[in-house]
């Protein structure tokens, strides 16, 4: 093999690596998206059985004051 055959043969590979690497991935973000559906699925049944008390309780500022 002439140095040009082993440089396009490594360059290949790489290639290869990278590819295998890039499914690797792309499932891994499957994985983590049905997490975070399942996670927001949870969250939002939380909400529900609080109540969706998301609105701050007033603290009194503003309310008139008796002497």
């Amino acid at each position: 093999m002439n140095p040009q055959d082993l440089l396009n043969q490594n360059i290949r590979m790489l290639i290869g690596d990278l590819q295998v690497q890039l499914m690797i991935s792309n499932a891994r973000i499957q994985e983590l998206e049905a997490q975070l559906a399942k996670a927001m699925e949870h969250d939002v049944y939380k909400q529900a059985d609080e109540g969706y008390q998301t609105q701050p309780k007033p603290n009194g500022k503003g309310a008139a004051t008796t002497p």
